[in-house]
């Protein structure tokens, strides 16, 4: 008896046509707005990020500055009523300069740093334009060298 070996299968082909120079330009096309949008997000953060960074240095150095002027009014009230009384009118309201002084000079250096963190950040963002038109100089590039390319097979 002779038994015949199964024929090997055949190999599966690939009947998708290749996709067009159309097509294919439509595709990079896509996917340099993709790139571009992601670029324009990304900007967009870093915009949120460098308002709320250099909100909160703001507002600290705002708080400080009001609490800098009532300590300079309290020091006022406690100089005249040293110089009207002897000792205890004003030893008072020199403690309570002393506290408010105490409190705003943190926020004063504290507000500071964050204004200076905000300002390092906002130099970085200087060069996001100039990504923008260096990714679009690509696209363009990338796309006349392709057409260039496809004149050039066609002959």
């Amino acid at each position: 008896m002779s038994q015949q070996s199964p024929a090997p299968p055949h190999p599966p082909q690939d009947t998708a046509p290749q996709p067009g120079l159309g097509e294919l330009l439509a595709r990079m096309s896509d996917n340099m707005m993709g790139i571009l949008r992601g670029e324009i997000s990304l900007a967009k953060a870093r915009l949120q990020r460098l308002a709320k960074v250099g909100g909160l240095g703001a507002t600290l150095l705002s708080v400080s500055g009001i609490l800098f002027l009532f300590a300079l009014g309290f020091l006022l009230t406690a100089a005249a009523q040293a110089l009207s009384l002897v000792l205890p009118a004003w030893a008072a309201s020199l403690i309570v300069v002393l506290v408010l002084l105490l409190v705003a000079i943190p926020l004063a250096v504290t507000g500071l740093k964050r204004l200076q963190q905000a300002k390092a950040q906002a130099d970085g963002l200087k060069d996001t334009p100039a990504q923008l038109r260096d990714d679009l100089q690509a696209v363009k590039t990338a796309v006349t060298t392709g057409l260039t390319r496809d004149k050039e097979s066609d002959s």
